[in-house]
């Protein structure tokens, strides 16, 4: 029986995985409107488009590798720009409307999804080293540039399975994901492709033409490097260990059974192409069932070989039963599931308190949040208040200083004291004059009295001295030379500084002589031929006035002076 011929230098690339359809755009959009304003949502809409545009074409297939790849480095550029402006959860004041569907690249009729955006994250990077590892597999490597660029991008795509499984991998593990993108996972497919680009870089050497030691070498390399994908994750004693070993030797002889089976059938297919007994029949003279018989025969050989590969499979599919039943009781399956639940009860219950704590702390915050709001809000009361306080104290002072001036004028109009040559004037209360009493030398209240001079200080009408001429009283005459009856009450046709008239006699005023028709007084009735009247007869006409009005008296204004 000839053996199956195995090909050499195989490769693997990764598939892509697979998303559905969503818009980024109106979430985005309205998160800024809400938390900024309209004006930003405006100014962002290029980049809005942008970020929308790039995962469209995240979703399309790509005709050219190169393109494929920039679009996903581009695109998760812009996710780890994103990651930091735009909070994506179910939180109500986050973006809560985007959820992220991405299916596994292994079995595509599994799919994860979640409102996070470290899933989308993980899928993007798991494309790119997918994208990468297609990349390699496309090169040429018969020559020596092809090897480069495969070992490049088989190193490009190691890098990327190793910044899934180092950050990228347990957060998107959080929730609902997909085993593709688990940290197991990314460090099996980063090691898958670090064994490749060396085995690109012993294919170069052996291209090259090294020395076989140099070969060796890198061989012994690549070997290292192997190894790592199947060591168990479980450390077991020698018991655990030499049940676990035989298991497992039971089920790699299943496989061989089943890789012989296979080299079987396809042995068996390629005789049946190549049998042919047409010729034989057309050329025969005998019976047919001879020659079918003959024919048939070259095939038991090869029933044979089936017949014992399958009764070996049976065989051993009854030894791997009872090494799973040793393998079950050894490391108790049953408590092992009890366990596995109470366990699972436990994470349960660690999720709801940590869950429970996050809300005491949301609230815990909002509530802080609407403090200082508040706060802030009787700080500015407390501000309006104290200000409107001292707008309304400064009018209020204006006000009484506007009242204060008004009452200071309306005092001075009907209070002006006049007083005479050498005082001062001064201003008193409405219809009270304060002046100072000649006699006394103090101030009294009230209206102040005219001032009549005696006739003592008269001076003659035609007098020569050269002293000036003295004040006098034109209605004193000699009869009365006490001083005059004090008028504490003006008469209605006094005179009054703001009317401009010339004060005129009062008619009950005693003038010496009784009136009578034709009567014009002592002056005009002086004795004939006498050019001086008598002496206190009359007063002097008032022909000696000082022109500096010195001697009007006190209560006279500025009439007679102009």
């Amino acid at each position: 029986m000839a053996a199956p011929t195995m090909a050499v230098n195989v490769m693997l690339a990764i598939h892509e995985k697979k998303t559905v359809s969503i818009d980024l755009y109106r979430p985005l959009r309205q998160y800024i409107v809400i938390h900024y304003s309209e004006r930003e949502a405006q100014n962002m809409e290029d980049d809005l488009e942008t970020v929308k545009q790039m995962r469209n074409d995240v979703e399309k297939p790509s005709d050219s590798l190169e393109s494929r790849r920039d679009l996903l480095q581009n695109y998760y550029k812009a996710l780890c720009v994103m990651e930091s402006r735009f909070p994506i959860s179910s939180e109500k004041e986050h973006v809560h409307t985007v959820n992220f569907t991405w299916y596994d690249a292994f079995k595509q009729n599994k799919k994860a999804s979640q409102q996070n955006i470290h899933l989308e994250k993980a899928a993007v990077v798991f494309n790119l080293a997918a994208i990468q590892s297609q990349i390699a597999l496309s090169a040429d490597r018969t020559t020596a540039n092809g090897l480069k660029q495969a070992c490049n991008a088989f190193q490009a795509a190691a890098g990327a399975f190793a910044l899934l499984r180092d950050n990228i991998s347990m957060k998107a593990s959080v929730g609902q994901s997909t085993l593709d993108v688990s940290v197991e996972c990314a460090g099996m497919l980063e090691r898958l492709m670090l064994a490749q680009a060396q085995e690109c870089f012993f294919e170069k050497v052996i291209s090259d033409g090294k020395p076989d030691s140099l070969c060796s070498k890198v061989a012994r390399q690549i070997e290292s490097a192997l190894p790592s994908l199947a060591r168990p994750i479980m450390s077991l004693d020698g018991n655990e260990d030499a049940i676990v070993g035989a298991l497992k030797q039971s089920l790699r002889q299943l496989e061989m059974l089943g890789s012989e089976r296979a080299g079987l059938e396809d042995m068996l297919k390629e005789m049946k192409r190549k049998d042919d007994i047409l010729p034989k029949l057309m050329a025969t003279s005998g019976s047919y069932e001879d020659l079918f018989k003959k024919e048939l025969g070259k095939y038991d050989p090869i029933c044979q070989e089936v017949a014992r590969n399958v009764e070996a499979q049976e065989q051993l599919l009854r030894q791997i039963q009872a090494q799973n039943d040793a393998y079950a009781k050894v490391f108790n399956l049953e408590d092992y599931k009890a366990a596995r639940a109470k366990g699972y009860k436990q994470i349960s219950a660690a999720i709801a308190k940590y869950r429970e704590i996050r809300d005491n702390i949301n609230e815990g915050l909002k509530f802080y949040v609407t403090l200082q709001d508040a706060i802030t809000n009787l700080k500015q009361q407390c501000s309006d208040f104290v200000m409107t306080r001292n707008i309304q104290c400064r009018d209020m002072m204006e006000d009484l200083q506007r009242q204060l001036a008004g009452l200071s004028f309306n005092n001075s109009k009907p209070g002006f004291n006049y007083s005479s040559h050498g005082q001062s004037t001064q201003r008193a209360v409405p219809g009270v004059s304060t002046h100072s009493d000649p006699q006394h030398g103090q101030q009294t209240g009230g209206p102040h009295p005219p001032y009549y001079r005696t006739s003592e200080q008269s001076v003659p009408p035609y007098s020569t001295s050269s002293a000036p001429a003295q004040p006098h009283n034109a209605y004193t005459g000699p009869q009365n030379p006490q001083q005059p009856h004090p008028y504490y009450a003006q008469a209605p046709s006094s005179y009054h500084p703001s009317s401009g008239v010339p004060p005129q006699p009062s008619v009950s005023h005693d003038y010496s002589q009784p009136p009578f028709p034709g009567w014009r007084g002592p002056y005009y009735n002086a004795m004939p031929g006498s050019h001086t009247p008598p002496a206190g007869s009359h007063p002097p006409p008032p022909y000696h006035i000082s022109p500096s009005g010195e001697y009007y008296p006190p209560q006279q204004s500025g009439f007679y002076k102009q």
